[in-house]
């Protein structure tokens, strides 16, 4: 009898679901969009950098990671209840508060222990997607990102419902969704217990977080630049992570007058939705920072951090 297997571009970052007679591979854990293509459906590799991110104990990025983690030991309690095993995450608030620094950390702790990501972008092609997935890897852990889900269902509402209500069997699957307003979202989004189970508010970081975050970068260089840091500390309550890096970027990198940058930076609006997801990058405004213009990759985009390249399919038989 055939079975169903992956086969992967010689680079190892495309794969496509063939049958044969044989060898039986699984696909390498890792963060994944999933593409039509001419050879037919294939997993893309979504690279994204984790230089940056910080683990900060007792915070609710920290407490949601947990709450999954011990989920993934509860699949024998889930069945003798006949509940599917499934899990619906919803993390909201402004942008550059550290939502996407959530995903990544979400996405780093699953990758860890063997399982995959889907980056969602549309109900059809993630449900061809999975149910190939599941031909050859039944069992393995899987985290669907829906980044923005309010731009998702601006299309796809009816759609996207039933994948979240479980429809087709899935199993084994932690939905996580962000959005930058809650109150865009529809009731049957918003307040469908079953859809998504728990809602986290992500606000500006505390005193604590900021804290850890503007020493970090601090304690990059090897000559340490002149700023009284806890005065910073203090002075960028309110603000988000990319607030604080164009807080310190003018003021070490650039030499900017303190004050002046400050008042500049509480002044501009936290709104970074031209740096979200319409970039393709599957991660956004946590990473970036409002910098000046001469610091602008040739890219277009503005103070991006990590790679940018994109991998299309390779022509591998799907």
């Amino acid at each position: 009898m055939s079975k169903k297997y992956f086969n992967g571009s010689p680079d190892e970052q495309s794969f496509g679901v063939v049958e044969v007679e044989k060898e039986f591979a699984t696909l390498p854990p890792a963060l994944y969009v999933i593409q039509s293509t001419m050879s037919g459906i294939r997993f893309e590799k979504k690279k994204y950098d984790t230089s940056e991110l910080i683990v900060i104990e007792d915070s609710l990025v920290t407490s949601c990671i947990n709450e999954i983690k011990s989920f993934w030991t509860k699949k024998d309690l889930f069945a003798s209840y006949n509940f599917p095993f499934k899990r619906g995450i919803l993390l909201f608030g402004a942008p550059g508060y550290g939502k996407s620094c959530a995903l990544k950390l979400i996405m780093n702790d699953v990758i860890k222990m063997g399982g995959i990501g889907i980056q969602y972008d549309s109900a059809e092609l993630f449900m061809i997607g999975l149910k190939l997935f599941r031909k050859v890897q039944p069992e393995t852990p899987v985290v669907v990102l829906m980044e923005d889900i309010d731009n998702i269902i601006l299309y796809d509402e009816a759609n996207t419902t039933d994948v979240l209500d479980g429809f087709n069997d899935i199993q084994n699957v932690v939905f996580v969704a962000t959005t930058n307003s809650i109150d865009d979202l529809s009731d049957r989004i918003r307040d469908r217990p079953g859809r998504f189970d728990k809602r986290i508010e992500v606000g500006p970081p505390s005193e604590k977080i900021r804290k850890i975050y503007l020493e970090s970068i601090n304690s990059r260089p090897q000559i340490k630049p002149s700023i009284d840091i806890d005065l910073l500390i203090k002075d960028t309550d309110g603000m988000s992570f990319a607030q604080m890096k164009e807080c310190y970027i003018s003021i070490v990198l650039f030499e900017s007058d303190y004050k002046e940058t400050i008042g500049r930076i509480k002044e501009m609006s936290s709104d970074l939705s031209e740096y979200s997801i319409k970039n393709k990058d599957p991660f956004d405004a946590v990473e970036l920072a409002r910098v000046p213009p001469e610091m602008k990759k040739s890219n277009g985009k503005t103070g991006v951090i990590g790679p940018t390249s994109k991998h299309g399919p390779t022509g591998i038989q799907g």
